[in-house]
């Protein structure tokens, strides 16, 4: 048997850069430099379009491993979609304590920006996602702008604002999760501990270092638009978390949506709830970016709390990103109708 494919085009839909060094750091020995690196996906380039914008990903892994590569093939979403994809490494643990981590981030997000036209992104539409630690650290440098403690020197004087911040099921509260926990004294914790290599010793003796890393401290009126995602179950992060910076962000007005995913475990957001939770970032990201009439609109929309039951295959998503995607697209739009189904939720 004989058979023949035929397609519009055989052109790549996006592109894809490997290992582009940002910025130099000490090695782990302190006498030389090493050099940090991001992957960047994004779209094939379109001479006349406007400026990409831009998604930073930080990757997970208790603050003591990074490996952003992992995450290539689920994020190229996104760039399939026209964002620029970012996927920033940043110093572990084992090689400098707290704030290296946050410092490296914040370095990337000045890279970034400063290079917006080599990489035909728009400098003014920037987001920032991570999973776990990753989420830990850019809901700290979206909350941080300008912190000097947190600011390397190099890219110097470029802003690290960003419009957007996605957090899946990141710590906000150390002192919170370490009460959680039942660790309110060094006695319950392991020198292996992720916390105390995150800060160099016990977190109980050095509360400085734990209060200047807490995210919930920095919640202001100024914040951006935040995003979160967390499972109700989840035995490694508690849900507490997320609930706390939810309610941090609306009482200073910020707009703000927690997304519960129902039975899922620290990672289980992360695999069962992808394609969805892809889904409900884009439409996020994609709002939030956007200078257009039905603003006012979106910060109400947004600061609804609303709940994803996961059953069996199908994952569904809050009402209200139906909503926000009508927002997103003008009538008419042939997208809208290829929208996935959505089913009830409760909103509370």
């Amino acid at each position: 048997m004989r058979t023949t494919l035929r397609f519009s085009s055989l052109d790549p839909v996006v592109r894809t850069t490997l290992n582009l060094p940002y910025c130099t750091v000490p090695d782990f020995y302190g006498g030389g430099a090493q050099a940090l690196h991001m992957h960047v996906v994004y779209p094939v380039p379109d001479p006349a379009a406007p400026g990409y914008p831009v998604l930073l990903w930080i990757c997970g892994g208790g603050w003591e491993c990074c490996d952003p590569a992992n995450r290539l093939h689920d994020l190229s979403y996104f760039a399939e979609r026209g964002y620029i994809v970012c996927l920033a490494e940043y110093r572990v643990t084992g090689v400098a304590p707290f704030p290296a981590q946050i410092q490296d981030v914040k370095t990337a997000l000045r890279f970034v920006r400063k290079h917006a036209r080599a990489f035909r992104a728009d400098p003014d539409r920037i987001a920032l996602m991570g999973d776990s630690a990753g989420g830990h650290l850019v809901t700290l440098a979206g909350l941080t702008p300008g912190k000097a403690e947190f600011t390397g020197a190099q890219w110097a004087g470029v802003s690290e604002a960003v419009q957007a911040v996605v957090n899946w099921y990141g710590v906000v509260d150390f002192a919170g999760m370490l009460a959680a926990y039942g660790a309110a004294d060094a006695s319950a914790m392991r020198p292996t501990d992720c916390l105390v290599k995150l800060f160099g010793a016990w977190p109980q003796s050095v509360p400085e270092q734990v209060d200047l890393a807490t995210p919930l401290r920095y919640v202001s009126p100024e914040a951006p638009p935040f995003l979160i995602l967390h499972g109700d179950r989840d035995a490694t992060v508690p849900f507490a978390q997320s609930e706390a910076l939810y309610k941090a962000l609306e009482r200073a007005g910020v707009p703000c949506e927690l997304c519960t995913v129902e039975g899922a475990d620290h990672f289980a957001p992360r695999a069962a709830a992808l394609p969805r939770g892809m889904f409900v970032v884009r439409s996020f990201c994609g709002q939030t970016g956007a200078r257009a009439p039905g603003t006012q609109k979106m910060t109400r929309i947004l600061r609804r709390r609303s709940f994803a039951r996961l059953r069996g295959p199908r994952q569904f998503l809050p009402r209200s990103f139906r909503v926000l995607a009508r927002v997103i697209f003008a009538p008419g739009d042939s997208r809208a109708a290829a929208l996935p189904p959505f089913a009830k939720t409760k909103t509370r």
